[in-house]
């Protein structure tokens, strides 16, 4: 141990602790592990096919990822994420049909419209969150009502 009198640096060992045990928090892992194989593959999901199966909910880049896809397991869920967006835009269409008609027949009609738009759209997007966490662990969650549409493509 080096003397820790005057002009003793840090460096030099003016606080030594080398017995101490280093503390690391839960949330920072040095080697974070993989996520998890999906079912039936027997590999982990590498960083390519992650980013694919974000893309598979992410609207028309289900498109992308379907084309650029390896796997079967992501190509499943770029064909369930394709159905859903198709789904999903046409009941926005639809909504936004019934938000404006009914706001040219009274404003309160509009605003309650309008609102339950608001509801519905906030519904399609956690369900996309959902669907793309379902994904990133490995898991073939179906949607169930774009589960026949998905199974046809």
């Amino acid at each position: 141990m080096v003397e820790r009198g005057r002009g003793a640096s840090l460096s030099q060992g003016f606080l030594d602790f080398s017995g101490v045990a280093r503390y690391q928090p839960a949330y920072m892992t040095v080697n974070e592990p993989d996520i998890p194989a999906p079912a039936g593959t027997g590999e982990p999901l590498n960083d390519e096919d992650k980013v694919l199966v974000v893309f598979c909910y992410l609207g028309p880049l289900a498109i992308v990822a379907f084309l650029a896809a390896r796997r079967e397991y992501v190509r499943w869920h770029a064909r369930q994420g394709l159905v859903f967006f198709l789904v999903a835009f046409g009941v926005i269409l639809v909504m936004s049909m019934l938000e404006a008609l009914a706001g040219s027949i009274h404003w309160f009609l509009g605003k309650t419209t309008s609102l339950f738009g608001g509801v519905v759209y906030l519904c399609l997007f956690g369900v996309t969150l959902l669907c793309i966490l379902k994904a990133l662990k490995g898991e073939r969650w179906r949607l169930p009502f774009v589960r026949e549409l998905a199974d046809r493509l």
